[in-house]
């Protein structure tokens, strides 16, 4: 691998070693047991006995704080592509410590990233795959999967990376032999927030795609403990990249947000999933970010006196930014192969070779049945002409050069 280590100054919300929590929590329950046990000592016992008390348990300590270090160190040693969880900050209780999954002798195939900045046609690419090859996909994101009856937790595809990814189907359908389809939305994607959380560095980005969530029951078994994790890299050594058009794409994501949301609230009164309500989430997405956008010197002043003139601007720059990083660390990574860039409106116009390049790619049969393409799908009308000029305007100066070829396409003006 050319790409550096995931950075771990990313602002998650806890970031831990797995060797480190469990370590240090066994050694302070030790000390508090040492504790509780002084207090029971009798003042009647001779001094040779309690000499010989405490000598046996700071014995005992020394070899916990012993194997915890050379634990640390074994763990430094083996580099920094080993998966490391990455701990919500949540009230609940969880077990920290993976249980050993079964394949039951599945094939393990390498990872082909299906990348794609969400709401591009992600689910539908699952489907349609999954349906034609009658084979699983996966996905860094243990909510989307079925649950193990047996451990109530989510299945890995590999017994050697409990976090992440995870299998969508572990009965329904077989495992691929050569490469798995595996969903990641990577980084640079929250909606509701400021300029600082959605702006990334490379490495921050590449952190993200490796990030997921898994799934498992609490001690008690009454709850789910939801975990973010993150895995290592050093079996994906391939990305299809989804591309749509950013109108469309902008206006699907409040449909998302819509979805997600209309039970909250005042939301679906206040932003009613139409095109009135889009606009009007627009503006209060604009104006609740404004002066954090004033503020920041991550965005440059050039690109922020393009903002005024395009409704949901910060949407625009987050699609150009996305695929900006998609591209840099796919080149980064130094996969075996080019990514296969497939653009969602092919589906409609082509896509009869749009299928078999990517069931060509991920060297999988047509077995199944199709997924039908439901077509019609576009919301140019929610904006004026010149919004969507200085749209495209914007998304424009954002780009890359390589992303701009990519997306040039989408643009209606000469």
């Amino acid at each position: 691998r050319t790409m550096p280590s995931p950075d771990r100054s990313v602002d998650y919300d806890v970031l831990k070693s797995f060797s480190s929590t469990s370590d240090d929590d066994e050694s302070l329950s030790l000390i508090n047991d040492e504790a509780y046990a002084r207090t029971l000592f009798d003042d009647t016992y001779d001094s040779k006995t309690r000499i010989s008390r405490k000598i046996c348990l700071s014995l005992v300590l020394a070899v916990v704080v012993l194997i915890t270090l050379t634990h640390r160190q074994e763990n430094k040693a083996n580099g920094s592509t080993a998966p490391r969880p990455i701990v919500d900050n949540r009230p609940y209780e969880t077990t920290q410590v993976p249980l050993a999954s079964d394949n039951h002798g599945r094939a393990q195939p390498a990872i082909a990233w299906l990348m794609s900045y969400p709401n591009s046609g992600t689910s539908y690419t699952m489907r349609l795959v999954q349906m034609v090859s009658n084979t699983t996909a996966a996905t860094n994101y243990g909510e989307e999967c079925d649950i193990d009856a047996r451990t109530g937790r989510t299945v890995p595809l590999y017994d050697d990376s409990p976090f992440g990814p995870y299998l969508r189907h572990i009965d329904t359908k077989p495992v691929p032999e050569a490469f798995i389809i595996t969903k990641t939305h990577c980084g640079g994607r929250c909606v509701h927030c400021p300029p600082e959380k959605y702006i990334e560095s490379v490495e921050s980005f590449y952190a993200r795609c490796l990030t997921g969530t898994l799934i498992e029951p609490t001690l008690s078994g009454k709850e789910v403990n939801k975990s973010r994790v993150q895995y290592s890299d050093d079996r994906v050594t391939k990305a299809i990249h989804l591309v749509r058009d950013p109108i469309n794409n902008v206006v699907a994501r409040f449909h998302l947000e819509y979805n997600n949301h209309k039970d909250l609230n005042n939301f679906s009164s206040s932003f009613p999933n139409s095109k009135q309500g889009f606009r009007d989430w627009c503006i209060d997405l604009d104006s609740r970010y404004k002066r954090q956008e004033n503020k920041t010197n991550l965005i440059s002043p050039e690109i922020k006196t393009l903002f005024s003139s395009v409704p949901c601007h910060s949407e625009f720059y987050r699609y150009a930014q996305w695929h900006n990083m998609a591209i840099e660390v796919t080149e980064k990574m130094g996969l075996e192969s080019t990514p296969l860039v497939v653009h969602y409106e092919n589906y409609e116009s082509s896509f009869e070779p749009t299928l078999k390049s990517i069931l060509r790619f991920l060297k999988l049969d047509t077995v199944g049945k199709i997924s039908p393409f439901i077509a019609g799908k576009t919301y140019h009308d929610y904006f004026q002409k010149d919004e969507l000029d200085a749209a495209m305007v914007l998304i424009k100066a954002v780009a890359s050069q390589k992303t701009w070829t990519l997306v040039r396409r989408y643009q209606k003006f000469p």
